[in-house]
């Protein structure tokens, strides 16, 4: 592994983990909706 690509997956990791966060959010706000 050279050094662009350990760069590339030290920035993408925490942008997938917000992603995640975010449509676990969305997901979590459409339910609490839908069970009210």
């Amino acid at each position: 592994m050279n050094a662009t690509q350990r760069y590339l997956l030290f920035w993408c990791v925490p942008q997938l983990r917000r992603a995640t966060n975010f449509t676990a959010n969305i997901l979590k706000r459409i339910i609490s909706v839908e069970t009210r």
